[in-house]
């Protein structure tokens, strides 16, 4: 087609305004809702899904997770550049996207009905019409039965995106597992989520070089050496599934380049934009080319067939002793279901990508659950929907449902699982599977 491939959150020197909106219904609303603000959503984030099994441990989840939003961020942050000019922040898309309404940092709902309250309210009076034009961070997809995490940059490398899917699903295991043993902490931490503003902040502009504010009482120190803790603490979650492999592709931190931080040394030391759009594009060739080689070790399952969404593997180790800083996340021994929600937004398949004019792309990181014997959804009648018809929007009479997903199951193959229709069960694989 003539396109060449690269990964970024924003183009380096495109001209938004120049960019043209995909013909659509949802798309003509927003242009008409924001106006000039619809050309500043030329940007482009990683987005990850995370199955769980009801409404209240999915806001538990969530409640933990606010506080790690600067360090996913920080990871990913690639966008220095916006139409020519170099912004000086480390994530010029987060800044961009905080201009939306119900934008940024989660509201805070210390359970489930809390927060189907506030869909009801919004959504009769108007403010929103669905579950997507809520642009949080962090926010529940129930026609899915997930939560998904919204606040990663489009990073530079497909080996930096599998560590943060890897990251993601480590940190929602051991918060659940922490939840199950301290149900109390479900209702989480209001002051964790007026700190996560100022952290996210100091992320967006400077990246892993920024610090981070670690208690309400005003302690901080860099986010470089915090983040390198939390990986070492999840690191042996991450070994339940297999992820270590790609956790360990961020270590040692202190050599990680950011993408955002290429960028700028690129632009610095050959004075020519062009340069960057050259690496990004050499880069992703040259991953892709690596992932097919013969006597390579096969990439992570994140993408999938037409009809299959693949997970990364997982099993069923004994579990870890219990461990954590301070009580804010533990590696506690129950082990917990994490299943991965396919429908509309995810494509058909379960992982992919898409993006749309105006829209940012979206990619959904397959999730495993660690016991195979519980499906990868909890709809109530499967014969309500097909798989291949998009989920329905929940509606102001009828609020979100907690765990409400899809009709799919979970194959057990050897260290990995595969999401499929359960009346495909019996045809052959179509995609080898790596361990």
């Amino acid at each position: 087609m003539g396109y060449e491939l690269a990964m970024s959150a924003t183009h380096p020197f495109h001209r938004a305004s120049n960019s043209a909106v995909s013909p659509s219904e949802r798309y003509d609303r927003l242009v008409d809702r924001l106006a000039y603000l619809i050309h500043q959503r030329v940007v482009f984030g990683l987005h990850i899904h995370v199955g769980l099994p009801s409404g209240d441990m999915a806001l538990g989840v969530m409640n933990q997770l606010v506080q790690y939003l600067p360090h996913l961020l920080a990871l990913s942050a690639n966008s220095p550049f916006w139409q020519g000019i170099d912004t000086g922040l480390a994530s010029c898309r987060t800044a961009l996207y905080r201009t939306l309404p119900h934008a940024g940092v989660p509201r805070y709902f210390p359970r489930w009905k809390d927060f189907r309250a506030y869909f009801r309210v919004m959504r009769e009076c108007g403010a929103i019409q669905s579950m997507k034009d809520i642009y949080w961070d962090i926010r529940p997809r129930p026609e899915f039965g997930t939560i998904e995490l919204r606040v990663c940059d489009m990073p530079a490398t497909l080996a930096t995106t599998f560590a943060l899917v890897a990251l993601v699903r480590s940190l929602a295991i051991a918060s659940q597992r922490l939840l199950e043993e301290r149900p109390q902490m479900r209702r989480g931490d209001i002051r964790k989520h007026w700190i996560a503003v100022e952290n996210k902040w100091l992320a967006t502009r400077y990246g892993l070089g920024g610090m981070y504010i670690r208690t309400p009482a005003g302690k901080r120190r860099p986010l470089r050496q915090d983040l390198n803790e939390l990986l070492a603490r999840l690191m042996p979650v991450a070994r339940e599934s297999g992820d270590d492999v790609f956790l360990a592709k961020l270590l040692p931190l202190d050599k990680f380049e950011a993408g955002a931080d290429r960028q700028r040394r690129l632009c610095r030391e050959s004075g020519n934009p062009r340069t960057v759009i050259d690496d990004m594009v050499a880069s992703l060739s040259s991953e892709l080319d690596s992932a097919v080689a013969p006597d390579k070790s096969p990439t992570p399952a994140v993408a999938s067939s037409a009809t299959s969404g693949v997970g990364a593997g997982s099993s069923q180790p004994p579990s870890p002793d219990p461990r954590g800083e301070g009580g804010r996340e533990g590696c506690l021994s129950k082990p917990s279901p994490i299943g991965m929600g396919e429908g509309k937004e995810a494509g058909a398949n379960g992982a992919g990508a898409k993006g749309t004019g105006s829209k940012e792309k979206e990619t959904v990181g397959n999730v495993t659950q660690a016991d195979p014997t519980v499906g990868s959804a909890t709809q109530a009648d499967p014969a309500l929907r097909s798989p291949s018809e998009p989920a329905a929007t929940p509606r102001a009479s009828a609020p979100p449902a907690a765990g409400a997903a899809n009709p799919f199951a979970a194959v057990d193959l050897p260290a990995s699982f595969l999401f499929r229709p359960a009346a495909r069960l019996a045809e052959p694989i179509p995609l080898a599977v790596g361990g």
